[in-house]
């Protein structure tokens, strides 16, 4: 596999296949350099309005594709909400709310910028919550209320609600 002159080899290794792709308006960024496609593109981009598609023709090793999408989300530009964060584990953001995800199947650390409060058991983190395996937490920074929950329909209040029972 070749590469874009000046630009890392992104594709670097073997394939089994590749499609035969012809390019008119999109950029070819990566090309063989041997066998059959010998010059042709595997991998493409195409800007359109604010955005960049970007197309692989070939299944590339996993350090490879690794390599390819952690360009193409730099290049777009979003941040990830926590970094660094360990295999298997990801955070997402709601609001204020924090939700770290672990999808793996060992325990894992999850290193936190600032101290939160899990919101369904009430324990403050300050800097990391430990998940279980495939287990998942909503943090909320310490200066938030915990949510109170309402009868369908009710409006929140700070009076506490009159129970009959």
């Amino acid at each position: 596999m070749g590469h874009r002159p000046g630009g890392p080899s992104l594709l670097p290794g073997s394939y089994e296949w590749s499609e035969d792709l012809e390019t008119s308006t999109v950029e070819p960024v990566v090309r063989v350099k041997c066998g059959e496609l010998d010059g042709r593109p595997v991998l493409i981009r195409n800007a359109y309005g604010a955005g960049t598609a970007w197309y692989v023709s070939t299944l590339p090793e996993p350090a490879a594709l690794r390599a390819l999408l952690a360009r193409a989300a730099e290049e777009a530009g979003p941040a990830p909400v926590l970094p660094g964060l360990p295999g298997g584990v990801e955070a997402v953001e709601r609001g204020p709310y924090l939700f770290p995800l672990n999808h793996g199947r060992t325990p894992a650390v999850v290193p936190l910028p600032s101290a939160r409060t899990d919101l369904l058991t009430g324990r403050v983190h300050h800097t990391g919550v430990r998940l279980d395996r495939f287990a998942v937490v909503v943090l909320a920074p310490l200066a938030s209320r915990r949510p109170t929950l309402h009868p369908k329909g009710a409006a929140p209040c700070d009076e506490p609600l009159e129970r009959s029972y």
